[in-house]
């Protein structure tokens, strides 16, 4: 039982990396125009198993080291840079969409009162 279930979490873990890399080689674009970011941490948790919980020292251990490379620092100020152009292109357009929708309103008010 033991030897399925850690083959079954390896095989769960290497699948997502899978998955990660299939999506983002049909989606090259997203890549490119700094639209998709993946963060996981390579280093530092090798022998902890998915169910092991009471790692969690471990586990935040080698989370705060990765986060802190010069590296991710750089992937985290682009993505969080890119989110907020999307929330302030989001609220313009929805605005937009807002007044548009207004407009219609107002034109069905005066269409039924013609009838």
């Amino acid at each position: 039982m033991f030897g399925f279930l850690s083959s079954t979490l390896v095989d769960i873990a290497t699948e997502t990396e899978a998955t990660a890399e299939k999506y983002v080689s049909g989606k090259r674009d997203l890549l490119d125009n700094n639209y998709y970011f993946r963060f996981n941490v390579q280093q530092g948790l090798q022998g902890v198993a998915i169910a092991e919980y009471q790692e969690q020292g471990l586990i935040e251990a080698a989370t705060e080291e990765y986060l802190t490379q010069q590296e991710q620092k750089f992937r985290i100020r682009e993505c969080v840079s890119n989110f907020k152009q999307k929330q302030n292109r989001a609220e313009s357009s929805f605005s937009t969409i807002l007044s548009a929708s207004a407009a219609s309103t107002m034109r069905l008010d005066v269409y039924w009162k013609d009838w």
